[in-house]
């Protein structure tokens, strides 16, 4: 388990994550309309696979909490979703961790491998965590380079393919969106991704599950570690979608109440 003294993230370790992403897709160089379908789909497939790789193990929150805040640096301040997610990633590992430590020494005492399939369930459950986190950073750099292009709607989900080009535009012009227009793009993706990714694995990672496990899991109140003092996500059933996407907004409306910067600096706080 990771300790507050062992992970303390500066803002040049930020850009050295941003840096690290300019390099590895310096190739690319600017947007090429002109690529065939079958590029177009190895360069996406080349993205997501370097996704996958600098997401790692479903524990290593820290790791992409990191990459997430950098994105959020890449957009120059525009795309609020991975600054957000950046505790997100963090507060589920250690919440689903300490329930874990909880259910292990159950585990010579469990018949018919159940504890191991509730073990198993929380694990998975941290892994929607990890292919969030794969599916934004392909997304966000796939579409830098290649959101334009004619057919870019047949791999990313024309909706979405909009909200990430207008985010891209943003950067190309030196703009700062409005509150507004950031907390739109923001709900409209969180949204995406509580429909299209977390929701279809809660429910299937739950689904073995016993009651009071469930309990556990549905009855949270999340505290990401910058939220005004006093503030919380209050939840009544935390496998409810809906309820997932109201508190999404408290959580950017924090971020944006307390700035980026305590919002790197509160990384280093969770344990």
């Amino acid at each position: 388990m990771f300790r507050r003294s062992s992970f303390a993230p500066t803002h040049a370790d930020v850009q050295s994550s941003v840096s690290a992403a300019s390099t590895l897709w310096s190739g690319l160089g600017a947007t090429k309309t002109e690529l065939g379908f079958e590029e177009l789909v190895a360069a996406h497939a080349r993205i997501h696979a370097t996704a996958e790789e600098l997401s790692g193990t479903t524990l290593d929150c820290q790791k992409r909490s990191v990459t997430y805040y950098s994105i959020y640096e890449d957009s120059k301040g525009n795309f609020m979703f991975p600054l957000i997610a950046s505790h997100g990633s963090m507060w589920g590992v250690t919440h689903t961790r300490r329930i874990d430590r909880a259910l292990r020494p159950l585990l010579p005492l469990s018949r018919h491998g159940r504890v191991q399939g509730w073990l198993n369930a929380l694990n998975a459950i941290r892994d929607i965590n990890r292919r969030v986190f794969v599916e934004v950073y392909s997304t966000f750099y796939f579409t830098r380079f290649y959101g334009t292009h004619a057919r870019a709607g047949e791999i990313i989900k024309p909706d979405v393919l909009a909200l990430y080009n207008q985010i891209h535009a943003a950067i190309a012009t030196g703009e700062t969106l409005s509150f507004e227009s950031r907390r739109q793009i923001y709900a409209d993706i969180f949204i995406h991704e509580q429909n299209d990714i977390v929701d279809p694995g809660i429910q299937e990672a739950v689904a073995s599950c016993p009651d009071v496990l469930v309990a556990l899991f549905q009855r949270v109140r999340p505290r990401f570690k910058y939220f005004p003092k006093g503030e919380s996500l209050v939840f009544t059933d935390f496998t409810d979608v809906e309820q997932r996407n109201e508190q999404g907004l408290r959580a950017m409306d924090f971020a944006e109440q307390v700035g980026a910067k305590r919002v790197l600096e509160a990384l280093s706080e969770y344990a």
